[in-house]
């Protein structure tokens, strides 16, 4: 049975399913730009403390350390959690764990 458009339910299907594909790649990309700025951050937070720790080893001065400096070592530890755990293969793909429910969904399982 044809919508008003003039598609069939098959070419509807069809359709979301790639505009899910795309949808999907975006995520993908978004999620790789996030783990590279969470790197970038990490780095400079790292060599943060190392000049912080040379200053102080040759001084003898401790530096007082910043609460928003804290506060965002604390959201790298906490975020760097969440972006080294992987979705598993079908969650990727489906956004959920599904299971294949006939051709289209198979279909879609094996992208």
């Amino acid at each position: 049975m044809a919508n008003p458009n003039g598609q069939n339910g098959e070419q509807q299907i069809d359709q979301f399913l790639n505009q899910k594909i795309l949808l999907q790649q975006e995520n993908d990309r978004l999620t790789q730009e996030s783990l590279a700025i969470h790197q970038s951050a990490a780095r400079v937070v790292r060599e943060r403390q190392g000049v912080i720790q040379q200053y102080q080893q040759k001084t003898g001065q401790l530096v007082k350390e910043e609460a928003a400096v804290q506060k965002w070592q604390d959201r790298l530890k906490k975020d760097s959690t969440k972006l080294k755990a992987p979705a598993s293969d079908k969650e990727r793909r489906c956004g959920h764990a599904c299971f294949d429910q006939g051709e289209k969904s198979a279909n879609l399982h094996r992208l």
